[in-house]
């Protein structure tokens, strides 16, 4: 028993001088490559950035002779000339168009006349017509009188019905406004124009659908255009 333990000593005095020679402690050992990777790594982290340099294009030699496989209905591509080509940077997306103004609803809108409408204080009239005054006297081909004014007014009536409708947006608000109104997908100031209540007015325009409105009005013998009063042939 004593000489096994003898022998164990000797050899654990063996290793420990083994160990100590060859540097085993860490201290003379060189480092380790995952210890000079984790180094690096704290580096580059901790370092500043060098500054960004600008972009160079890069350029290629144009390959000659290369075979033009532009199928049957299509661009071919343009023929390339020197001796270099460079690869320019993406051409930016033309900039979006502004989304259009949210139209401004007026609810129980009333009629006042043919060409103006008040919902609650605000008074609206009808932009780019003239429509026909309250008042206004018609005559007939046949001499007799009637009172397309009032013809007019109550025909808007009929398609409004103190309902809802929605105009452009008329910049800064005040008690009365001059816009453009629809309601139900109609055009007030085409409908009147349409019907013989209205005609173009200042601010109209060949391509806004008025002029087209009133040569039906007329062709039609619709509203003030009428050859006889209501009610009457």
């Amino acid at each position: 028993m004593r000489g096994f333990i003898s022998a164990f000593l000797v050899l654990a005095i063996a290793a420990a001088g083994l160990y100590w020679l060859a540097g085993l402690d860490g201290s003379r050992l060189p480092p380790s490559p995952l210890d000079q990777g984790k180094e690096q790594n704290f580096e580059a982290a901790v370092l500043p950035a060098s500054p960004v340099q600008p972009m160079e294009l890069p350029s290629e030699p144009v390959r000659p002779n290369i075979r033009d496989v532009t199928g049957e209905g299509m661009i071919p591509a343009p023929k390339v000339e020197g001796e270099t080509i460079a690869r320019l940077p993406a051409a930016e997306p033309p900039p979006q168009p502004p989304k259009p103004e949210k139209p401004d609803i007026w609810p129980r809108a009333e009629v006042i006349s043919a060409g103006i409408l008040k919902s609650g204080d605000q008074q609206i009239a009808i932009a780019e017509i003239k429509a026909l005054d309250t008042g206004t006297i018609c005559k007939g081909k046949d001499g007799k009188e009637w009172p397309c004014g009032n013809f007019a007014r109550a025909a808007l009536q009929r398609l409004v019905r103190l309902r809802s409708v929605e105009c452009d947006p008329a910049g800064e608000a005040t008690q009365s406004i001059t816009t453009r109104c629809r309601i139900s997908g109609h055009d007030i100031g085409e409908w009147l124009v349409e019907r013989g209540w209205a005609v173009p007015g200042p601010g109209a325009t060949a391509d806004d659908g008025l002029a087209k409105a009133l040569e039906k009005a007329k062709s039609g013998k619709m509203g003030q255009w009428r050859e006889t009063a209501p009610g009457e042939g």
